[in-house]
């Protein structure tokens, strides 16, 4: 199984590495091991290699007996993901390979993750020309992703168990506990180590954030010149079908933004023109660039500034205030309420919003001019048994004016 890639020039010579699970035939064991080829050009459609072009720069040890079980060996909680440090240096995850989901008793000092002499459950530095590598942090279970930010900051998300996936940066023999603490449980709801109790991360260093519940965390990326509202963030890629952007101060978690995606992401990057790239389960591309469009915030609030009356002016900004609290502006920004994108003339609940509550359907129809003013007056009037939670306002030239407004937008 192929865990990573990564492209890398050293002192002008040009390399692609391979981080790979591998099964050694003679002594019936299995390991991570790092491969890497000589290439001569940037461009990959003008490579050519054949297996023997391949120079191995390290393995992990010990080499893994498969399960008693006769279960063979699995390519999960391999971790395996690489990221490029400075010059002949990389950084590069190993996971645990379900050994430590097993582990049983209370002393986790024998548990691989924990094992000061084991590979595994580790983030390790290793000089890809050497072959020598040395363990920077430990107490991981399967990290799944690795990035390094603009300070030199190592980053690594962690694919727990049951609640206890994590983003982690990386410090000078830093022990994040696997598997003597978590945040979550064993898929069984039992807990994880704890002395058999499920409590918390004290005696190891905590994570920046944990995810409960699970969010399936497979990439993560340090994001750099691609918005000021998001550089400096780490974007985490999950198979649960969702980026998150962590956005952290002094590597403490300030807030996490879902973005549903609605696909398994496994693999992320930013390329040359700062898009960000994300690879997915289902072999596709996705690109995600900056919103250079008209914002219709700013068209809707130009056209209030054009009321002549300051106390009309005023009221209509508060009022629109107040939708924007709920809706959207663009099309398809679903929020608490439906998009307000053009919805003059449009039937009603006509949107991809998915929590109407069937009263619109009953009344049937669409939105003219008139009809949506009487209903930001009185919105139980227009539309009985409405969940809208406006209450509506006892002067009807606000409502007009909104509605003027409103039904002028082409957007």
């Amino acid at each position: 199984r192929y865990n990573d890639i990564l492209y890398i020039e050293v002192e002008s010579q040009k390399y692609m590495i391979i981080s790979y699970t591998e099964w050694n035939s003679e002594d019936l064991c299995f390991n991570s091991t790092l491969a890497r080829l000589s290439v001569s050009d940037a461009d990959p459609l003008k490579w050519e290699a054949s297996a023997e072009d391949w120079d191995i720069i390290t393995r992990t040890e010990p080499c893994l007996a498969p399960f008693e079980s006769g279960e063979g060996i699995f390519g999960l909680e391999a971790g395996g993901r690489i990221a490029n440090s400075e010059g002949r240096f990389i950084i590069w995850t190993s996971g645990s390979y379900e050994r430590d989901d097993r582990y049983e008793g209370t002393d986790f000092r024998a548990a691989l993750a924990q094992d000061e002499t084991s590979d595994y459950g580790k983030v390790l530095l290793v000089d890809i020309l050497s072959g020598k590598k040395r363990a920077l942090a430990r107490g991981l279970r399967n990290p799944q992703g690795v990035t390094i930010d603009d300070e030199g900051r190592i980053w690594v998300t962690d694919h727990g168990m049951r609640g206890g996936d994590e983003l982690n940066l990386v410090s000078h023999n830093a022990n994040f506990g696997f598997p003597a603490v978590s945040y979550g449980t064993k898929y069984n709801r039992k807990p994880v180590g704890n002395e058999g109790r499920h409590a918390d991360h004290d005696g190891f260093d905590k994570p920046v954030v944990a995810f409960v519940p699970s969010i399936a965390p497979s990439s993560a990326l340090a994001i750099k010149d691609f918005h000021y509202a998001w550089n400096g963030d780490i974007l985490i890629g999950a198979l649960s079908g969702r980026l998150f952007r962590v956005h952290h101060e002094d590597g403490t978690a300030a807030f996490v933004e879902p973005i549903e995606l609605g696909v398994r992401i496994r693999d992320m990057d930013t390329l040359s023109d700062n898009r960000i790239v994300i690879w997915t389960d289902d072999r596709r591309i996705i690109y995600v660039t900056v919103d250079k469009s008209s914002n219709p915030i700013s068209w809707f609030e130009s056209k209030v500034a054009e009321i002549e009356s300051r106390d009309l002016r005023e009221a209509t900004a508060g009022t629109l205030t107040s939708c924007l609290q709920c809706h959207g502006l663009s099309e398809n920004e679903v929020l608490a309420g439906p998009s307000l994108y053009r919805v003059c003339d449009r039937n009603l609940g006509d949107t991809d919003y998915d929590n109407y509550s069937g009263a619109l359907e009953r009344v049937g129809g669409n939105w003219t001019r008139d009809r949506l003013a009487a209903f930001i007056a009185d919105p139980n009037s227009v539309v009985p048994e409405t969940s809208m939670a406006w209450g509506g306002t006892d002067r009807p030239e606000i409502a007009q004016s909104l509605a003027n407004i409103f039904c002028s937008f082409r957007g």
